[in-house]
């Protein structure tokens, strides 16, 4: 492991027109396609139930779920179950009767 030299600091900082931050705020701001928790609850969805046995490609449901690919519905069946369940549980308070409804 070796650290960086300041050595050449000032003549980059001389050679900047634009600080790399300001840079980043002028850049255009993209729409993302897909919602990060929603593709991370879909991620948990399809390793869980990989756990549980079932035979699904992660690739498979992130067709099915956020492209709208139709497979047979036994192969996604389980698993839109299980990230249904995740869904109920951020949109509810957690308590006895909530926690029942996704078993």
């Amino acid at each position: 492991f070796k650290i960086l030299s300041s050595e050449l600091l000032d003549q980059y900082r001389k050679a900047l027109n634009e600080s790399p931050l300001e840079k980043l705020d002028k850049m255009k701001k993209y729409d993302m396609p897909v919602d990060y928790f929603q593709f991370y609850k879909s991620v948990s969805s399809v390793y869980s139930s990989r756990i549980e046995g079932e035979d699904i490609e992660f690739d498979s449901f992130f067709k099915h779920k956020f492209m709208g690919v139709q497979f047979k519905p036994d192969y996604t069946r389980k698993t839109d179950d299980l990230n249904a369940a995740y869904d109920f549980i951020d949109e509810n308070e957690i308590n006895l009767t909530n926690v029942r409804k996704p078993h």
